[in-house]
């Protein structure tokens, strides 16, 4: 009978220095011993539980273009999938008579025959892997959530900022990006004066050389979220709630405050200028959860209502 041998090991186990070859050597002697012909080999450096498996898929579709059936010799179950998602592609083959899955270390062996035992191994193995993922799972939500509390921003680092690593501790860090961070107190410093809109703010920055983390000048509604960001003056905000981060501050609290009146002064203008309607309140009043101007709608040509529309950020 054909054989495909699968080898997998996540990106972390390759850091720690898991080896494929090993695995190869060790599903190859098995393949000699139950007289299987591997006519097919492949190796996988990813997570099992990844969305899209481009490799795996490659070798499902090698499996279904054999004639005859295949058996496909895995390490173990977890070397297989993590999941019980990629079962029913198996099942499927397996009714067909197109495939015969062998479990090395577990001994187990399933065709279109398996017996309520052989499935039932399958199964549990399945569990036991889908637990340890739902294991370092919880184990990383932790660990974010101590980081966040502690003031330690977790994701990509803002413009004006670089993440990096600690060659000492090996942790990873945000740094400041010394010329990006100029700049970018510069254009705070200018946009404060009132004196600028976001697009001639943008057009400073690009003679000042700002460029985003792919090289490139960045667009007007970067700079709105790059005014609006209280990261720069020492908070940061993490699921709509907002915590004083220990990483360096680019400027200081009242620039920041500054900067916001302006924004929400020319927010109000726009506003202004664009209602047809002479409302009594119209851009007075601002609501207390998302901060934007409270807008008025006209109903049945006499009956106005104050109207607030949230931010995706922003728990109704």
């Amino acid at each position: 009978m054909k054989a495909v041998i699968l080898t997998r090991i996540s990106s972390k186990e390759q850091q720690e220095g898991h080896s494929l070859d090993a695995q190869r050597q060790n599903l190859e002697r098995y393949a000699r011993s139950k007289s299987l012909k591997v006519v097919q080999s492949y190796s996988l450096v990813e997570s099992s539980t990844k969305a899209r498996r481009p490799e795996f898929d490659e070798m499902i579709s090698f499996i279904k273009s054999q004639k005859s059936k295949v058996a496909l010799i895995v390490d173990t179950v977890d070397r297989l999938q993590r999941s019980f998602r990629e079962t029913p592609i198996f099942n499927d083959l397996m009714q067909q008579d197109l495939l015969e899955l062998h479990f090395v270390k577990e001994g187990n062996v399933l065709s279109k025959d398996a017996t309520s035992t052989q499935k039932l191994m399958w199964n549990m193995g399945v569990v036991m892997a889908q637990s340890y993922t739902d294991q370092l799972s919880d184990n990383v939500k932790r660990s974010m959530r101590h980081k966040v509390k502690n003031g330690e921003w977790v994701s990509q680092a803002p413009i004006g900022y670089k993440n990096a690593r600690d060659p000492i501790s090996g942790k990873s860090v945000i740094l400041l990006d010394p010329d990006n961070a100029t700049i970018i107190q510069r254009l705070f410093t200018e946009y404060a004066t009132g004196l600028y809109s976001i697009n001639e703010i943008k057009r400073k920055a690009d003679k000042m050389g700002l460029r985003s983390r792919y090289d490139k000048f960045v667009c007007a509604q970067l700079i709105h979220r790059m005014i609006s960001n209280p990261f720069y003056h020492g908070v940061m905000i993490v699921k709509g709630n907002e915590y004083k981060h220990q990483h360096p501050t680019i400027i200081t609290k009242q620039l920041y405050d500054r900067c916001q009146d302006v924004l929400h002064k020319r927010s109000r203008d726009n506003y202004m200028t664009h209602n047809k309607h002479n409302f009594l309140y119209s851009g007075l009043l601002n609501c207390k959860a998302s901060g934007r101007i409270v807008s008025n709608d006209l109903k049945k040509k006499k009956h106005v209502y104050l109207v607030c529309r949230f931010r995706d950020d922003i728990k109704r």
